[in-house]
């Protein structure tokens, strides 16, 4: 197969006992790597090594095949270590989930779903059985595998079982030549009880391929071959994001229902997870996971693949009761512990909780899901809390340990909320964040030191069907959480495309009508504040509050003619007119109401009666007084609508209604040619009952202006934005890695942020922006941390930075992001004083 051979020799290195993608041909090997499994590429070029051997050693190729880096990524050198800020324990990576669940497993439930896979078990197992089956006389003119492999590629196989432990006795008592190697590598790996599925994944690709280059390969072996891998790699892309964007990831992809039926986090998966993630002895990574994670038992876990990936023997108790005792330490005692120090957690709460129907919306109210945060942020501060479940030996006795205090609770420091934002916005979660960060709280006995409160790592503008809508939801997470100095913003794409270059990209925007609305009015506001200091932002003004006054009367939860009476207790008339729809639509009064949903609507229905002023009131509801006396006016039936707090408790109960998944749509065009478009009839969008709207160029230059001013804004905040560059180039649809916005945030060249060049053209910023670099979920979209960087380097290049320059550059991220690990972490063991 020449193009399997032309692909390694253009992408592939050959570095001693390591085989490494080329640090020139990084990116056309990321592409690479969405198509094809780069495993399938270098298993070819392995079995073929393994030819061209004279005499291979055992000991040769076990060393050679078994140590190759996570991804083939170079391997780690010098004293360098890396920090990973934002990467996701809960993806599956795609050789895992075969491996684990399908192709290779012991016992697996058969139906329309994994029917597929009892073809491909079938083929795999009759493969086994050439290898393994030893001829005796009087068996017959046809071979038992050949039977086998007839009927897994021309009938419904039977449901097929793979015995490990009798496959590799087999394997040590058959005739097998010192090249059959890969395949008792293979069956040793899968019958341990914690295999590496990564290295496992390897040695059967190897020896597939060795058995399709072999000269005395009968056809029907080779096709078999063949046709297996081509439908691993079909099935490959039902399981790799794709880049379609985070909505359809969040629908789609991430309940595919392969996924679903696989068993998250098994020991196996866990370990590969951990090698990916920390692939040198002295990374580090702050790891998210799910709010209902932080277990003893999901720790421990955690624990034992943090050692094992170090090499390092798991600590056995011993004592007493249990009690370790080690005054001083062992040496590998201590490196036990700094395995333990080198990663810390944050916990995640999940937008994508509620279910939907087939066609995409919700089928539970928004409220449900804030009574749901809250059950788990309350469960999630009673596991901080508890003792019990902590002496597994993997953490030195734990709380029996005589020499070290044991804080577990330390291991959680961040919150983040994760998922698709347009599904449910920040307003929802932001309550529930600020009362678990309150700070002055309680902790378990055991844990005597003071401590710093969690810091903020949130998903926000991500993902968007506007500019405007990307912009509002970061601004809404900086507002509404009271992020301060320390706290990340996770992705951030909004601040950093060019709305022009994306609409340009992504074509005609269609928005419900209250979204679309919502950005004009939180525009008009930067509009109105910027306008002293910049033109273009007095130039916009006038045709963004006719904008605001037309699109009002499309909005339903504003109709001054159907809401009040809504507000109204059953049976009750007004006591009071209205005011005017004229009042209503204020701009400034309509923007006041946004900033009142940084309220919990559900703590404040609970106390509108009889207020409980706990701490989780006193955070969820910080404009109770005003908020109840608009109440007030509406139990009296005295309506004041023009009030911005009336307005909030309108929006409120028309959501409760259930009324937001029969919105208005509104289909927003770019452009001089778009507004000639619009003059003219377009039958099939008034039939879907459209509205129609388009922006100029100079709207979308104040967006871009907009950007710098909140960059600059944040900046002052000490906000970090947390860049997924891979990720970032699936989710947005950039065509490549030099277009990503961190060369806007961060430039290589400082010179390029100096007053009126190219990234600071409007003169609104003083600098750079903090960045971390990050993977986000290396087995979702294959990559690794060293290669973010690699690939940042070739993106820069590629840009016209020297490779000095670049090199300078993402030496200084990689030195920020150590640091902002050990800023945030909190020693789990520490000496006790006596």
């Amino acid at each position: 197969m020449p193009v399997l051979d032309q692909l390694f020799q253009q992408l592939m290195l050959r570095n001693g006992d390591f085989i490494h993608y080329r640090d020139t041909q990084v990116d056309a090997y990321a592409r690479l790597a969405t198509e094809i499994d780069p495993a399938l590429v270098v298993g070819w070029h392995l079995a073929g090594w393994l030819d061209e051997m004279p005499s291979p050693r055992q000991h040769d190729i076990q060393r050679i095949i078994g140590q190759q880096t996570a991804f083939f990524a170079p391997p780690p050198g010098g004293q360098k270590s890396y920090a990973e800020g934002h990467v996701h324990l809960g993806g599956i990576a795609y050789d895992g989930l075969i491996l684990a669940h399908f192709l290779l497993a012991s016992d697996v439930q058969d139906d329309a779903t994994t029917r597929s896979f009892r073809h491909m078990r079938g083929v795999l197992l009759a493969l086994l059985q050439r290898e393994l089956w030893t001829p005796q006389e009087g068996c017959g003119e046809i071979e038992p595998w050949q039977s086998a492999l007839s009927k897994a590629l021309t009938e419904e196989p039977e449901k097929t079982r793979f015995d490990w432990e009798t496959l590799f006795k087999l394997s040590c008592y058959s005739n097998l030549a010192i090249r059959d190697v890969p395949l008792h590598e293979l069956l040793r790996e899968m019958k341990s009880a914690s295999p590496k599925l990564s290295q496992a994944w390897l040695w059967l690709q190897v020896w597939l391929w060795q058995r399709f280059r072999q000269s005395d390969t009968v056809l029907e072996v080779r096709v078999a071959i063949l046709w297996l891998q081509i439908e691993l790699m079909s099935l490959r892309h039902r399981l790799v994001m794709d880049g379609q964007g985070l909505t359809r990831f969040a629908r789609t992809y991430f309940r595919e229902s392969l996924r679903q039926k696989a068993k998250k986090n098994s020991n196996s998966e866990l370990l590969d997870s951990i090698t990916r993630i920390m692939a040198g002895q002295n990374d580090l990574a702050e790891i998210k996971l799910g709010t209902g994670g932080f277990l003893p038992s999901k720790i421990a876990s955690l624990a034992r693949a943090a050692i094992t990936v170090q090499r390092l023997p798991l600590p056995k108790s011993g004592g007493a009761f249990g009690i370790i005792s080690a005054l001083p330490e062992s040496p590998q005692q201590q490196a036990q512990l700094d395995a333990l120090e080198r990663w810390h957690l944050c916990a995640h709460f999940s937008r994508a909780g509620t279910p939907r129907g087939s066609s995409g919306k919700l089928t539970t109210l928004p409220q449900h899901d804030a009574e749901k945060c809250w059950k788990e942020a309350r469960q999630l501060c009673s596991d901080l809390m508890t003792e019990s479940g902590w002496s597994d030996p993997v953490f030195l006795g734990g709380m029996l340990n005589q020499d070290h205090c044991f804080q577990p609770a330390r291991w959680l420091r961040g919150l983040d909320v994760a998922g698709d934002e347009n599904r449910l916005g920040i307003e929802w979660f932001a309550p529930v964040l600020r009362w678990l960060r309150r700070g002055l709280v309680g902790r378990p006995l055991s844990d005597s030191a003071a401590s710093t409160s969690f810091h903020l790592s949130i998903h926000a503008g991500e993902d968007y069907a506007h500019p405007l809508s990307g912009l509002r939801h970061v601004d809404e997470t900086v507002r509404f959480c009271e992020m301060r100095e320390g706290d990340r913003l996770g992705h951030a794409l909004a601040l950093g495309i060019s709305p022009a270059y994306w609409a340009e990209r992504h074509g005609d925007m269609l928005v419900p009508v209250d979204e679309h609305f919502d950005n004009l009015v939180w525009v008009w506001h930067y509009a109105t504040e910027l306008s002293p200091c910049l033109p273009l932002a007095a130039r916009i003004l006038p045709r963004l509050e006719r904008r605001i006054a037309h699109f009002a009367r499309r909005v339903e939860w504003l109709d001054a003619d159907t809401v009040p009476d809504l507000l109204l207790p059953i049976g009750s008339k007004r006591k009071r007119k209205a005011h005017t729809q004229a009042e209503i639509n204020s701009p400034e009064r309509l923007f006041q109401a946004w900033l009142l949903r940084r309220n919990c609507h559900f703590q404040f229905q609970k106390n509108a009666d009889t207020p409980i002023y706990d701490d989780i009131f006193m955070a969820a509801v910080p404009d109770f007084a005003q908020l109840q006396q608009a109440q007030k006016l509406v139990l009296n039936g005295e309506i004041d609508t023009g009030d911005a707090a009336g307005l909030y408790l309108q929006r409120q109960r028309w959501q409760r209604l259930n009324k937001f998944d029969r919105r208005i749509k509104v289909l927003i065009r770019y452009g001089e040619e778009a507004y000639e478009r619009d003059n003219r009839a377009f039958v099939d969008e008034q039939q879907m009952q459209l509205e129609r709207d388009w922006e100029t160029a100079e709207e979308h230059e104040f967006m871009h202006a907009l950007q710098d001013y909140l960059l600059d804004r944040y900046d002052r905040l000490g906000l970090i934005i947390e860049t997924n560059p891979t990720s970032n180039v699936y989710i947005a649809r950039l065509e490549q890695h030099r277009e990503h916005p961190i060369f806007r945030w961060n430039p290589p060249d400082a010179e390029t942020l100096l007053p009126g060049n190219e990234h600071n053209r409007h003169s609104l910023r003083r600098g750079p922006n903090r960045v971390l670099v990050n993977t986000d979920d290396p087995g979702i979209m294959p990559t690794s941390l060293r290669t973010e960087y690699a690939l940042l380097r070739e993106a820069a290049i590629k840009r016209g930075v020297s490779r000095t320059i670049a090199e300078d550059w993402l030496e200084r991220l990689r030195v920020y992001g150590i640091e902002q690990f050990h800023r945030n972490h909190l020693p789990v063991f520490s000496r006790r004083h006596y």
